[in-house]
Protein backbone atom coordinates (compact mmCIF):
# COMPACT_ATOMS: atom_id res chain seq x y z
CA UNK A 1 0.00 0.00 0.00
CA UNK A 2 2.84 2.42 0.88
CA UNK A 3 4.57 1.81 -2.47
CA UNK A 4 1.36 2.61 -4.36
CA UNK A 5 0.94 5.89 -2.47
CA UNK A 6 4.63 6.73 -2.93
CA UNK A 7 4.39 5.98 -6.65
CA UNK A 8 1.28 8.11 -6.99
CA UNK A 9 2.90 11.04 -5.16
CA UNK A 10 6.01 10.75 -7.32
CA UNK A 11 3.87 10.75 -10.47
CA UNK A 12 1.97 13.84 -9.32
CA UNK A 13 5.24 15.59 -8.47
CA UNK A 14 6.74 14.84 -11.87
CA UNK A 15 3.56 16.05 -13.60
CA UNK A 16 3.69 19.37 -11.76
CA UNK A 17 7.35 19.91 -12.67
CA UNK A 18 6.79 19.06 -16.35
CA UNK A 19 3.62 21.12 -16.74
CA UNK A 20 4.91 24.34 -15.16
CA UNK A 21 3.94 27.88 -16.06
CA UNK A 22 5.08 30.29 -18.71
CA UNK A 23 5.10 34.08 -18.88
CA UNK A 24 3.24 35.39 -21.90
CA UNK A 25 4.28 38.44 -23.91
CA UNK A 26 0.96 39.90 -22.77
CA UNK A 27 2.20 40.05 -19.18
CA UNK A 28 0.21 37.11 -17.80
CA UNK A 29 1.08 33.59 -16.71
CA UNK A 30 -0.33 30.43 -18.27
CA UNK A 31 -0.03 26.77 -17.39
CA UNK A 32 2.00 25.22 -20.21
CA UNK A 33 5.07 23.19 -21.03
CA UNK A 34 8.05 25.44 -20.24
CA UNK A 35 11.38 25.73 -22.10
CA UNK A 36 9.88 25.52 -25.60
CA UNK A 37 10.44 28.16 -28.28
CA UNK A 38 7.03 29.73 -28.82
CA UNK A 39 7.68 33.32 -29.84
CA UNK A 40 9.14 35.51 -32.53
CA UNK A 41 10.20 39.13 -32.25
CA UNK A 42 10.57 41.84 -34.88
CA UNK A 43 11.02 45.60 -35.20
CA UNK A 44 9.27 47.86 -37.67
CA UNK A 45 9.94 51.43 -38.72
CA UNK A 46 6.36 52.47 -38.10
CA UNK A 47 4.51 54.17 -35.26
CA UNK A 48 3.10 51.96 -32.52
CA UNK A 49 -0.44 52.99 -33.57
CA UNK A 50 0.13 51.70 -37.11
CA UNK A 51 1.67 48.43 -35.90
CA UNK A 52 -1.06 47.83 -33.31
CA UNK A 53 -3.77 48.43 -35.93
CA UNK A 54 -2.05 46.00 -38.33
CA UNK A 55 -1.68 43.37 -35.58
CA UNK A 56 -5.33 43.75 -34.63
CA UNK A 57 -6.45 43.35 -38.26
CA UNK A 58 -4.28 40.25 -38.75
CA UNK A 59 -5.50 38.61 -35.55
CA UNK A 60 -9.16 39.32 -36.37
CA UNK A 61 -8.75 38.06 -39.97
CA UNK A 62 -7.12 34.78 -38.88
CA UNK A 63 -9.20 34.03 -35.81
CA UNK A 64 -10.86 35.89 -32.97
CA UNK A 65 -9.64 38.61 -30.62
CA UNK A 66 -10.24 37.71 -26.97
CA UNK A 67 -8.80 40.86 -25.39
CA UNK A 68 -6.92 44.04 -26.22
CA UNK A 69 -5.37 46.49 -23.81
CA UNK A 70 -2.39 48.40 -22.52
CA UNK A 71 0.25 47.63 -19.91
CA UNK A 72 0.54 50.68 -17.69
CA UNK A 73 3.54 49.98 -15.45
CA UNK A 74 6.01 50.06 -18.36
CA UNK A 75 8.55 52.72 -19.36
CA UNK A 76 7.33 52.70 -22.99
CA UNK A 77 3.88 52.60 -24.58
CA UNK A 78 2.99 48.87 -24.55
CA UNK A 79 -0.20 47.37 -25.95
CA UNK A 80 -1.19 43.71 -26.01
CA UNK A 81 -3.61 41.51 -27.89
CA UNK A 82 -4.78 37.99 -27.10
CA UNK A 83 -6.80 35.80 -29.40
CA UNK A 84 -7.48 32.35 -30.80
CA UNK A 85 -6.17 31.21 -34.17
CA UNK A 86 -6.39 27.61 -35.41
CA UNK A 87 -7.03 26.10 -31.95
CA UNK A 88 -4.03 28.01 -30.50
CA UNK A 89 -3.83 30.99 -28.21
CA UNK A 90 -1.88 33.90 -29.67
CA UNK A 91 -0.46 36.84 -27.73
CA UNK A 92 0.90 39.94 -29.46
CA UNK A 93 2.89 42.65 -27.68
CA UNK A 94 3.44 45.99 -29.44
CA UNK A 95 5.98 48.28 -27.78
CA UNK A 96 7.02 51.76 -28.93
CA UNK A 97 10.83 51.99 -28.85
CA UNK A 98 11.03 55.43 -30.48
CA UNK A 99 8.46 57.56 -32.28
CA UNK A 100 8.99 55.65 -35.56
CA UNK A 101 10.40 52.34 -34.26
CA UNK A 102 8.15 49.67 -32.79
CA UNK A 103 8.97 46.22 -31.40
CA UNK A 104 6.53 43.36 -31.85
CA UNK A 105 6.56 40.00 -30.05
CA UNK A 106 4.19 37.24 -31.16
CA UNK A 107 3.74 34.14 -29.00
CA UNK A 108 1.57 31.10 -29.67
CA UNK A 109 0.64 28.03 -27.65
CA UNK A 110 -1.59 25.10 -28.56
CA UNK A 111 -4.59 23.95 -26.55
CA UNK A 112 -2.48 21.61 -24.37
CA UNK A 113 0.28 24.13 -23.67
CA UNK A 114 2.63 23.02 -26.43
CA UNK A 115 4.55 25.64 -28.39
CA UNK A 116 3.28 26.64 -31.83
CA UNK A 117 6.17 28.80 -33.09
CA UNK A 118 5.25 28.24 -36.74
CA UNK A 119 1.95 30.02 -36.15
CA UNK A 120 3.74 32.88 -34.38
CA UNK A 121 6.06 33.26 -37.38
CA UNK A 122 3.08 33.20 -39.75
CA UNK A 123 1.24 35.92 -37.77
CA UNK A 124 4.38 38.09 -37.65
CA UNK A 125 4.83 37.80 -41.43
CA UNK A 126 1.23 38.79 -41.98
CA UNK A 127 1.72 41.85 -39.75
CA UNK A 128 4.73 42.83 -41.89
CA UNK A 129 2.71 42.39 -45.09
CA UNK A 130 -0.17 44.43 -43.64
CA UNK A 131 2.26 47.25 -42.83
CA UNK A 132 3.71 47.13 -46.36
CA UNK A 133 0.32 47.82 -47.96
Amino acid sequence: MKTKISSLLALVGISVVIAGCINTVGGTKKAAVPFLKDRVEARYERSSDQVFAAAKDVLARNGAIASAGSLYNQTNDVRVLEGKVKQSTVWIRVEAIESRLTAVAVQSRGSYGGANRDLAIEIDKEIALQLAR
